[in-house]
């Protein structure tokens, strides 16, 4: 834990003995002192519209400065081994691109650690679903129709699931825990079905999955 030079004292309080539970799906964090909904690194936002505005001026560049390597439509051209020039000022860009990354990867740990902060300002027992986020990644390898007779998309959670970094948060939080004297602990999603559970009369209701609302206790 960090302290003050000056004083030698933590610069925080020390988490509590409490529980504190995690839905890392829709970011609520929950304890006996207080709930907070979050969505993780918001920032983020103006660090991809920066990068996809460097992004296009490159294809730009490159266009513009190979114009025999693409067809009429823009595409690049196939079947022939091509040479690709690069000007100086492509190579700003490129350079430019690089450093919004780097920036972006230190804000997004930052805003982690301040949530792993707060997350552990409740209580030091964390309790959260065992997730796959690789899995969630992942695009579906069927194909299915709608009933409006339209494919269903083939991509799931992996541009999200990329620009938040959940693992990240869940990572630092593992890492931090045991130092406040507590622990992470990851539950079975089937056996814990938490999404099923009333906490008013402690029973499960089964719902379907487009059921998005549960009535609880009136």
């Amino acid at each position: 834990m960090k302290r003050n030079n000056n004083t030698g004292k933590p610069r925080r309080k020390p988490a509590p003995n409490a529980e504190v539970g995690i839905d890392i799906g829709t970011s609520a964090v929950a304890g006996d002192d207080g709930v907070f909904l979050k969505e993780l690194f918001p920032e983020g936002k103006l660090y991809d519209c920066a990068i996809h505005l460097l992004q296009r001026k490159l294809d730009r560049s490159r266009q513009a400065t190979n114009p025999a390597n693409f067809n009429l439509d823009g595409s690049v051209t196939r079947g022939v081994k091509l040479i690709w020039v690069r000007s100086k000022n492509y190579m700003k860009i490129v350079l430019h691109l690089k450093d919004l990354y780097r920036r972006r990867a230190v804000a997004l740990k930052e805003a982690h650690n301040k949530t792993s902060n707060a997350i552990l300002a409740l209580g030091n027992q964390v309790y959260l679903e065992d997730m796959d986020f690789r899995a969630l990644m992942k695009r579906a390898k069927q194909t299915i129709v709608n009933k409006d007779a339209r494919f269903q998309r083939k991509g799931r959670y992996g541009k999200s699931i990329g620009y938040h970094a959940p693992a990240m948060l869940v990572g630092i939080v593992k890492q931090k825990a045991p130092q406040e004297g507590g622990a992470l602990y990851e539950v079975d999603t089937f056996k814990f079905r938490a999404s099923q559970y009333n906490h008013a009369n402690d029973t499960y209701i089964k719902k379907a999955r487009d059921e998005r609302t549960t009535l609880v206790g009136g």
